[in-house]
C-alpha cells in the first residue's frame, strides 16, 4: 500500500509542475542516457496514424523518466510502467517497458532527438495490441524566446576560471531537478530563481600607538573598490580586513495546492575548491562549496569552465541548453 501511495504522489506531482509549461526542444541536451533521469519530457501535440492529430494544453500528457520506472500521465494511458532497459538507438533512445500493475501491458518509449541531440519528439506504445502514439514537443514561441534571452543563463555564457572570478557573480538557470522527488521543473522568469556568489568586506579601524583606542567597524560592499582604498588610506590607522563569502538561492516556488512562496537559502562559505573530472566530457570541473555547517554545494563546470549546473540540498538547477 505505501509503495503505491508514493507511486501516485510522484505521478500528481509530475502531473502538478507539468502543467505550468511545456518543455520545449531547445530547453536541453542529451549527451547519454543518464542525462534522461529525472527529465519530464511534456509534448503539445499528439498523432495516432490514420486516427486523430490534436494539439493540447500544458500538462495533458507528460512523461517522467527515472533510473527503474517512466511516469505518464494522461487520458487512457496514465501510470506507472516498469523500465526494463534502456538502448541507445541511430534515432536516440528506446525505453522497454511493463506496466507495474499489469504485466501483460509491455510497450516501450522512444525518444528522438535531433541533430542539437534535443528532443523533438516521442513515440508511446503501452502494449503490442495498441496502435502507436506519436508526441511532438514545441519549439520555443518567439514571444517567450524574446522574454526569457536576456534572463536567462545559457551555458557556455559565464566562465569562472579561478575562485576569484566566482564572487559578485549571479546565475539564472532555467530548469529545476528535485532529487528526493525525482521531478524536474522548467522555470519561468517570474520565477526569478537567482544564485548569487556574495563577497563582503569588513574593516575594523583603531588608532596607531594610543592605548585602549577605540575601534571603528565598516562593512563595504566588496565591489566597491573605491571605498575600500578610501577607508585603509589613512596612514594614522591600523587596519584590519576580514573578507566573508556567501552562497544565496532565491526562487519563487509554486507548490501542487496553489500557494506560492518566496524562498531564500543563504549559506556562509567556509572554503571553496576546485575539482576536475578527467573523464569528464561535458562536466569537466566543478567548484566545491563547504559551508559553515558542513553542507556542500556544487557548481559543475564544462571543459572551458563556463557554468553548467548548481547543486544544493537535494536541488540540481540546469543552465539553459544544459
Amino acid at each position: 500500500m505505501f509503495r503505491l501511495s508514493f507511486l501516485l504522489c510522484c505521478l500528481l506531482s509530475l502531473s502538478a509542475s507539468a502543467q505550468r509549461s511545456f518543455s520545449y526542444i531547445s530547453d536541453r541536451r542529451f549527451q547519454d542516457i543518464n542525462d534522461l533521469l529525472g527529465y519530464q519530457i511534456v509534448p503539445n501535440e499528439l498523432e495516432i496514424k490514420d486516427i486523430k492529430k490534436e494539439k493540447f494544453a500544458a500538462g495533458t500528457y507528460a512523461f517522467g523518466v527515472t533510473r527503474t520506472n517512466l511516469y505518464v500521465s494522461g487520458k487512457d494511458i496514465g501510470g506507472v510502467y516498469n523500465i526494463n532497459n534502456i538502448n541507445p538507438t541511430e534515432f536516440g533512445y528506446q525505453l522497454l517497458l511493463m506496466n507495474a500493475r499489469d504485466p501483460s501491458l509491455t510497450g516501450y518509449l522512444k525518444v528522438f532527438l535531433n541533430g542539437n541531440r534535443e528532443i523533438d519528439a516521442v513515440i508511446f506504445k503501452r502494449s503490442p495490441k495498441e496502435k502507436e502514439m506519436l508526441f511532438f514537443l514545441p519549439q520555443l514561441p518567439d514571444g517567450l524566446q524574446e522574454h526569457e534571452m536576456g534572463y536567462f543563463t545559457d551555458r557556455g555564457e559565464m566562465k569562472f576560471s579561478a575562485v576569484d572570478s566566482l564572487w559578485g557573480k549571479s546565475l539564472h538557470p532555467a530548469v529545476r531537478f528535485n532529487r528526493t522527488r525525482t521531478s524536474q521543473e522548467r522555470l519561468m522568469v517570474e520565477d526569478s530563481t537567482t544564485v548569487r556568489f556574495i563577497e563582503t568586506v569588513r574593516i575594523i579601524e583603531k588608532k596607531k600607538k594610543v592605548k585602549n583606542a577605540p575601534t571603528d567597524t565598516i562593512s563595504i560592499a566588496a565591489t566597491d573598490t573605491a571605498a575600500i582604498a578610501a577607508a585603509t588610506s589613512d596612514s594614522e590607522k591600523e587596519v584590519k580586513i576580514i573578507r566573508t563569502y556567501f552562497v544565496e538561492v532565491y526562487s519563487v516556488l509554486h507548490f501542487t495546492d496553489g500557494r506560492i512562496e518566496n524562498k531564500t537559502w543563504k549559506y556562509e562559505i567556509e572554503r571553496t575548491s576546485l575539482k576536475e573530472n578527467p573523464s569528464g566530457i561535458e562536466d569537466r570541473y566543478a567548484y566545491i562549496f563547504k559551508t559553515k555547517k558542513g553542507d556542500e554545494l556544487v557548481l559543475g563546470l564544462d571543459r572551458n569552465k563556463t557554468a553548467s549546473f548548481f547543486d544544493f540540498e537535494d536541488q540540481r538547477l540546469w543552465m539553459r541548453g544544459y
